[in-house]
């Protein structure tokens, strides 16, 4: 069987609009992009861990104080915020705050800290928070700083429950299994690259299942009424917009971050990139969406059948989101400096589009 043909769009700057009024370097008071993320998500505890397991909590953390000064080994959440962090100038309000969740004892998150600074994430010449760090380590700053307050723009967590949580609160969150890395994987980087799926991630869009005499999402869609069906529904609906995603809210804020860092000369740029499974009238409804609602990518990849991985290996992305597990293993495998993170789909999210009205891509969908 013949695969289908990978589809790349490259969009020129010109084409990023931002939302009125758009932030800039003059008037920025307070950080853009807020990320949470849990400490496990940075470093390997394995040797701690094993410690901690086999003569108990007291030994974990004397073993801890004992090494505060052998750096922890990284793990690709670690490069995701070292990335993320970069776009802070010294001496200008931080464009990105990380704040980092964990319940562990002082002496880890000392020992933390240490390797923060060894492997160039913090500069020991400035305050943590001026750099944009913040420290959460109390046991209710997950449910108070994030999930209640909706602070996160995009919390990533190594706990599927937590993720779901906040997934089914409306809240953008990701479920991460980070791999450690090598410390060549840290090196500053000229570009940061985010990529991204669009169905599930970024878009939501909503086909009739006249069979159930219902509306449902177009992955049930596709499922239920095969693949020749769904591209039928995409054409007909090929002028209309799709709703917005659940991680939409963290493509957002990096789209104002990336339109500020161009304008300054000592951060690295940022790039958006959109892979996806859309070919054809599908790619170019989503295109079409993306500018209507001011979130140009920087490159939209359409790879049909074909595997994922190699795309966003050659886009170079630090981090990449999808709904579906076997797409995440083709970019362990292609690309594994990349951060890999699992959206998972909740019917949560369609039930809130029902709850509002908000069917736009059926009833009040801009025509484009």
């Amino acid at each position: 069987m013949q695969s289908t043909p990978t589809e790349t769009l490259v969009f020129q700057p010109s084409s990023f609009t931002l939302p009125a009024p758009a932030p800039s370097l003059a008037n920025l008071e307070r950080p853009i992009l807020h990320v949470g993320i849990t400490l496990d998500a940075l470093f390997d505890f394995g040797n701690a861990k094993r410690v901690k397991k086999e003569q108990g909590v007291d030994a974990y953390l004397a073993y801890m104080r004992q090494k505060i000064h052998a750096p922890l080994a990284p793990r690709q959440g670690l490069s995701f915020i070292k990335d993320m962090l970069s776009f802070n100038a010294s001496g200008e309000v931080p464009l990105v705050q990380v704040s980092l969740f964990s319940y562990e004892k002082a002496a880890v998150y000392a020992r933390a800290m240490q390797s923060l600074y060894h492997y160039g994430v913090l500069d020991r010449s400035r305050a943590v928070q001026e750099q944009g760090l913040v420290v959460k380590g109390k046991k209710d700053a997950f449910k108070r700083h994030v999930l209640n307050g909706g602070k996160c723009d995009l919390y990533l967590s190594t706990k599927r429950q937590e993720v779901i949580s906040l997934l089914d609160a409306g809240l953008p969150a990701v479920h991460i299994n980070p791999k450690t890395i090598d410390e060549q994987s840290l090196a500053p980087k000229q570009e940061v690259v985010a990529a991204f799926d669009y169905d599930r991630v970024l878009g939501i869009a909503i086909a009739f299942d006249s069979a159930a005499g219902k509306h449902v999402e177009n992955g049930h869609y596709t499922q239920a009424r095969g693949v020749m069906p769904a591209r039928r529904w995409e054409h007909r609906n090929r002028n209309k917009t799709i709703d917005s995603g659940p991680i939409a809210p963290f493509y957002d804020k990096l789209y104002i971050v990336r339109a500020i860092a161009a304008q300054k000369d000592t951060v690295p740029d940022l790039s958006l990139a959109v892979i996806t499974a859309r070919v054809g009238i599908s790619a170019h409804r989503a295109v079409n969406t993306l500018q209507a609602q001011q979130r140009t990518p920087n490159v939209f990849i359409g790879v049909g059948d074909g595997s994922k991985g190699p795309q966003v290996k050659k886009v170079g992305a630090s981090l990449f989101i999808d709904d579906v597990p076997k797409y995440l293993d083709q970019v362990q495998k292609s690309s594994p400096e990349t951060l890999g993170a699992q959206a998972p789909w909740r019917d949560s999210h369609l039930l809130r589009l029902q709850a509002t009205g908000k069917y736009h891509n059926l009833h009040t969908a801009k025509v484009l």
